[in-house]
């Protein structure tokens, strides 16, 4: 996630891509997982390649998508999961349609304020509504008809009249303020050390504590403070493959 996506990021710097968009369904918001902290890592590396008057390289925060079957199967109960788990009142859900209509959006937007952005298109589910669906899941009801009751046909045809227009008097995506306390320069030293690391091999990465703010829950947040206790004996850290 970060040695690949900052090489096809340098790649469309110097070949002066117009638009450059990294998109995934990981919400790196408070990230507590491996795959969260790499995509999080991602975003700062492209917001680190801005300029201060001109945005190229943006990062899209996408909602779960529910046409497939895949999805319905593995994602959509692990979402369910951890929505309940962190105590969300709602969970975004999307469809194919509102997807590819929102990355056309975002290409062609020219007046984006931020470069961090996260979808607001499709259905906001209440968390109490996921527990039933969970606990119906449980009893083997088809999927089939959980999705026909959860996301009606009717309700699943929205889509961008026009690129530059609001949806239901609402943007199509919010921005994510900036959190970044280092300095450009600094994060691009950090994530070239980083991938260094990476492409040897290595599981001591100290660089990714320096990047990473918003630690949640998790072995993260536990890697931190063992990190901070080996930084005051001058050791670095061996942290868990998770």
């Amino acid at each position: 996630n970060i040695y690949a996506t900052k090489q096809l990021a340098d790649l469309s710097k110097k070949y002066h891509v117009e638009r450059f968009l990294f998109c995934s369904s990981i919400d790196a918001n408070l990230p507590k997982s491996t795959l969260h902290v790499s995509k999080r890592i991602a975003e700062l590396y492209l917001e680190s390649l801005n300029g201060a008057n001109e945005k190229r390289y943006f990062s899209l925060r996408l909602a779960n998508v529910l046409n497939t079957s895949h999805v319905l199967n593995k994602l959509f109960n692990a979402s369910v999961t951890e929505v309940i788990d962190t105590n969300e009142e709602k969970a975004l859900f999307s469809n194919k349609l509102d997807i590819a209509n929102l990355l056309l959006y975002v290409l062609a937007e020219a007046n984006l304020k931020e470069s961090v952005l996260r979808s607001t298109l499709g259905v906001a589910i209440e968390t109490n509504f996921l527990k039933e669906f969970l606990k119906l899941r449980l009893q083997h009801v088809s999927l089939e008809a959980l999705t026909k009751s959860l996301m009606p046909e009717s309700d699943n045809t929205r889509n961008i009249s026009s690129l530059n227009s609001p949806v239901n008097n609402l943007l199509p995506v919010s921005s994510v303020p900036e959190f970044i306390l280092l300095n450009k320069m600094e994060i691009s030293r950090l994530v070239e050390t980083l991938c260094i690391n990476i492409m040897l091999g290595s599981q001591e990465y100290p660089e990714v504590f320096k990047l990473i703010y918003e630690f949640g829950n998790g072995h993260w947040k536990d890697a931190q403070k063992i990190q901070t206790n080996k930084d005051k004996k001058g050791k670095l850290i061996s942290f868990p493959r998770k």
